[in-house]
């Protein structure tokens, strides 16, 4: 089993059914969440999953057993990633390059 860490980015895969909202989430819909990107925010132990974030913005609890850590290659087509688990320093120098790359600064 491969090594689940806050902040690691993930795909949520193999789900046999749409999750279903908190009961206090009234007029929300279930939403598949199979294929979903998200970083790891926290581990609850309680429950035993991971509390994650999708890259949509969505907060969710998934099992373990449903997560599959995302390559460098998974990632290609994306300028830049960041989370409610990135580092803001990092994020900001990072955020700098990509943009002066671009050329937008």
């Amino acid at each position: 089993m491969e090594l689940l860490v806050p902040g690691a980015l993930v795909e949520i895969v193999g789900l046999l059914e749409p999750a279903l909202p908190v009961p206090e989430a009234e007029g929300v819909s279930p939403l598949n969440l199979n294929g979903q990107r998200a970083q790891l925010v926290s581990f609850d132990k309680g429950v035993k999953k991971w509390i994650a974030t999708t890259f949509k913005g969505v907060d969710i609890s998934v099992d373990p057993k449903f997560i599959r850590p995302l390559t460098g290659e998974d990632l290609k087509d994306y300028d830049f990633v960041f989370g409610p688990k990135s580092d803001f320093d990092t994020v900001a120098s990072q955020l700098t390059d990509v943009l002066a790359t671009k050329g937008y600064a």
